[in-house]
């Protein structure tokens, strides 16, 4: 199965990248419904980084 979207934004794919690397980004983007949050402090992304998750109600760890 595959799955594709597509959305237009009157931004260069640079502005949009500046915005993704923010702090606080990851939660601007989570909806508020979802519970997730980042353990630790929040470091900027870059290659080879990773990220750890917990998702609740069950606590669920996720290494991204």
């Amino acid at each position: 199965m595959r799955l594709v979207a597509r959305s237009r934004v009157a931004a260069s794919s640079q502005q949009l990248f500046d915005w993704h690397m923010r702090p606080g980004a990851f939660q601007r983007l989570v909806p508020p419904w979802e519970s997730v949050r980042q353990e630790g402090l929040e470091a900027p992304v870059t290659e080879g980084s990773l990220r750890r998750l917990r998702v609740s109600p069950l606590g669920i760890p996720w290494l991204a």
